[in-house]
């Protein structure tokens, strides 16, 4: 599957900031409100008046061409509706399919793990070169990730793996250091009991 190109932009001042999603049928335009409220925050008081460049990184259509490429929905057939029978409830077998699609699906599947790895150290190494062409030299960048749920276990392995595989060039041996990595309502702790778990 093709990753699409990742998202370009000019640096205002020496900063950016990367948003990574959570769980949810995200498409480009639907975090608008979100990304220019939290320019508002970012910015508040700062001179020059915008320092920020705001990222926004989607990733379900990955989640989307693997679960129609797995044919999800009918793989789970039967425990729908042995959970349909039991617990009732309209609806139940789709909100079953779109949760193994949008989070047990991505975290299962080495080769969805690694489609949207690719995306977020595409987006990644972007970063680096729109603050390249914008003027600011690694030392003054102040690059900083924030994810929500899901997103939070996608971003902590992407950094992981750039921090382990020095040929992305996006280690802190590469000059790039992110100045904070905050994390909301993560399940990163929880996806590796769970993976400990299925291992054993």
């Amino acid at each position: 599957m093709p990753i699409p190109e990742p998202q370009s932009l000019k640096w205002p001042g020496d900063r950016a900031v990367l948003l990574v999603h959570g769980v949810g049928d995200a498409k480009p335009g639907d975090y608008d409100a979100l990304v220019e409220r939290v320019q508002e925050i970012l910015n508040k008081g700062a001179k020059p008046r915008k320092q920020y460049a705001v990222y926004m990184l989607y990733y379900d259509y990955i989640n989307d061409w693997f679960a129609q490429k797995n044919r999800l929905a009918e793989s789970v057939g039967q425990l729908v509706q042995v959970l349909h029978k039991e617990a009732g409830g309209q609806g139940l077998g789709a909100t079953i399919a779109d949760f193994l699609g949008d989070v047990i699906w991505p975290v299962l599947s080495l080769d969805a793990r690694d489609a949207l790895r690719t995306a977020l150290l595409r987006q990644m190494r972007q970063m680096t070169l729109d603050a390249t062409a914008s003027g600011v030299l690694p030392p003054l960048r102040k690059m900083s990730v924030i994810a929500h749920s899901l997103g939070c276990f996608h971003t902590f392995e992407t950094l992981h793996y750039a921090r382990n595989n020095p040929s992305e060039q996006l280690g802190p041996n590469q000059g790039v250091v992110f100045q904070n990595v905050i994390f909301m309502a993560s399940p990163v702790q929880l996806i590796g009991t769970v993976a400990g778990k299925i291992r054993d």
